[in-house]
């Protein structure tokens, strides 16, 4: 039941994809109060953006009871989320589960961490946990746009599932006395030691280093994610058939590298991770010089899988470069990192798209930046001395 609990946090985790399809209803539905529907629609991404408080709160609470007040704050909030047909009572409620959100973003992984000492099982797991994430959060815009056809208020109903959520959280996750009793080896040394850590106490320049690739590649990826319809349209691709059918193919290649993560990092351990920014960078040069509806599916599907499986990958190994006692700090960076990235996305993009013509530019000065960071963490890799 702890793997059903763990995996059931996606709920809370992808809550945003379940407001996807009703974006542009709620739009519609507060026309004049547009600037308030912006606010509504990033104040979680904005409060994300602080979860790097997540381990100091954590020291008061402990990991089981903050998720589980987590789990509460999130069902009342989402559940009537809608309940007033009111764009500043929504964005109220919004922002209480914009805390639930961010916390939660960083509590799964900091279990798992803990659970799963050994870093191999640590990436398999990871890889497995994120790919069902993808795929719960299909489901979730799936069902929501089905419930939305009466009305875009109906897609609120989804979120009574975090209700079973919550019993799950109660009842079956271990609290932090238990998993530290099962895992005594939870406060052993890195199996990793790398060569620019530094002493006891230091996060070291092996995480800087992956922190700014990170920051780099998650706003490289939302520019396929986000601006997908422009580079479709300006490039008379399709209709948005078409870029429906290149951001679920985002979604399922993620899943797919991530649930073979474990396999590749037994293969290539420190180096899996210029293989996928290898795989990332291919995917935006493909995008760039071959414009057809065929390569835009396949070039997305190359960047959302290698993005997905790089993430899972970094968050699995952290753990081996960084102090035992920095390992839940750095957890919380690397995920403020990425919300970072979601959030100064659209602000960069914009300026790009007006002074170089287009967004299709922007995959090509990309793809050059990627190959830039595959020799760069290759590099860096061999730095790192791996145990046998």
């Amino acid at each position: 039941m702890f793997f059903i609990t763990l995996v059931s946090l996606n709920v809370i985790v992808m809550m945003d994809l379940a407001i996807v399809p009703v974006i542009g209803s709620i739009y519609e539905a507060f026309s004049e109060q547009t600037g308030a529907v912006n606010v509504f629609l990033s104040i979680p991404a904005i409060i994300a953006m602080f979860s790097f408080l997540t381990p100091f709160i954590v020291k008061l609470t402990g990991k089981k009871n903050l998720i589980i007040i987590c789990a509460a704050l999130y069902a009342a909030s989402t559940i009537f989320g809608a309940a007033i047909e009111n764009i500043y009572y929504m964005i109220v409620v919004r922002f209480v589960a914009g805390l639930a959100y961010g916390l939660v973003n960083v509590l799964y992984v900091m279990i798992i961490a803990d659970v799963f000492v050994d870093e191999t099982k640590r990436t398999s797991f990871m890889g497995i946990y994120m790919g069902l994430q993808a795929g719960i959060g299909s489901l979730m815009s799936f069902f929501s746009g089905i419930l939305a056809q009466r009305g875009w208020r109906n897609s609120y109903h989804l979120f009574w599932i975090s209700i079973p959520v919550l019993i799950l959280c109660i009842f079956f996750l271990p609290s932090d006395k238990e998993t530290a009793a099962a895992n005594p080896a939870a406060a052993a040394p890195a199996e990793i030691v790398d060569k620019k850590s530094k002493s006891k106490g230091s996060y070291g320049g092996r995480f800087i280093e992956l922190m700014g690739i990170l920051l780099i590649m998650q706003i490289l990826y939302y520019v396929c994610f986000q601006f997908v319809s422009v580079y479709v349209e300006e490039n008379a691709l399709g209709t948005t058939a078409l870029t429906g059918i290149v951001s679920s193919g985002q979604t399922i290649a993620s899943a797919i590298l991530c649930f073979t993560i474990g396999i590749v990092y037994r293969k290539f351990k420190a180096k899996t991770g210029s293989l996928l920014l290898l795989l990332f960078a291919a995917g935006m040069l493909l995008m760039y010089f071959v414009r057809t509806p065929g390569t835009a599916i396949a070039g997305a599907a190359m960047m959302g899988g290698a993005y997905g499986a790089f993430f899972a990958w970094l968050l699995a190994y952290l753990p081996n470069i960084v102090a035992a006692e920095k390992v839940e700090m750095a957890i919380s960076v690397a995920t403020t990192v990425c919300f970072v990235g979601m959030f100064l996305t659209p602000y960069l993009v914009q300026p790009l798209i007006t002074v170089l013509g287009g967004v299709s530019p922007i995959y090509l000065y990309g793809g050059i930046i990627s190959t830039v960071m595959v020799v760069l963490e290759f590099m860096a890799s061999f730095k790192s001395k791996v145990k046998a």
